[in-house]
């Protein structure tokens, strides 16, 4: 945390030398990073804006939703450029909608993407974002993703890599470049298994507030979806471990 407002101050000179050479184009919030081969994140994200979160208002969208146990009222969706569709509800709760077809899969993004396989059988996973709490010193955070699949060995490798993100408590752009606090750490479960688990209790020292938020990406198959990213919420915390 303690690089913290630096970046902050050095993400405003990017934003401003955008603003200034690209006419006022808007930057997409969305970023590729490189992945190594354990599927964590090999690039500096300190610079990542907020992912946007679209209302959802397609009927045939909420009567999913609502099938898989989420809330209606303030659901929102995330896109990811595989296809995938991230539900995610006031709670917490999040049905992730994959691509039923190898065919509905774009483009590959980078060097270290890869097709879906011919025989893909999975249909989608549901899950939830631990609510962020401080506690006795510590700043508990988690996240829980479980798939279904038409064939037992549909998911494999199955896994979670998760991060919590912290900024300061103000408002966008001046305090909208978010950065990893804790992680990104991966799942520990089997990779067979249809359920992936993190949960982390990071050192908090009191001192001034920053925005907090944590953020997902699932990996099906070996294949990545995400980052999809909770609410946030400000705690007078500075992680320190």
């Amino acid at each position: 945390m303690k690089s913290l407002f630096a970046t902050v101050l050095a993400g405003l000179a990017v934003v401003a030398l955008s603003v200034t050479t690209m006419a006022g184009a808007q930057a997409s919030p969305e970023i590729h990073a490189n992945t190594s081969s354990n599927g964590l994140s090999t690039e500096n994200s300190a610079a990542q804006a907020p992912m946007t979160k679209s209302p959802v208002n397609d009927p045939s969208t909420r009567s999913l939703a609502k099938s898989k146990g989420l809330k209606l009222e303030g659901l929102t969706i995330q896109s990811d450029a595989k296809g995938g569709r991230f539900l995610l509800d006031t709670e917490g709760n999040w049905f992730l909608q994959i691509p039923s077809e190898p065919a509905s899969l774009p483009l590959k993004q980078h060097a270290l993407d890869v097709a879906l396989p011919a025989n893909w059988s999975a249909t989608g996973c549901v899950g939830s974002f631990k609510p962020m709490a401080r506690q006795t010193g510590e700043l508990h955070w988690g996240a829980t993703n479980s798939c279904a699949s038409t064939s037992v060995s549909g998911v494999y490798p199955h896994w979670i890599t998760g991060a919590l993100r912290a900024t300061c408590a103000g408002s966008w752009p001046a305090c909208g470049l978010y950065r990893d606090e804790d992680g990104p750490v991966s799942s520990t479960n089997n990779r067979s298994s249809r359920v992936a688990n993190i949960y982390r209790e990071p050192r908090c020292d009191t001192n001034a507030n920053y925005r907090f938020l944590t953020s997902v990406r699932v990996y099906v198959r070996g294949i990545q979806f995400g980052p999809y990213e909770s609410a946030s919420k400000i705690f007078a915390c500075n992680v320190t471990a």
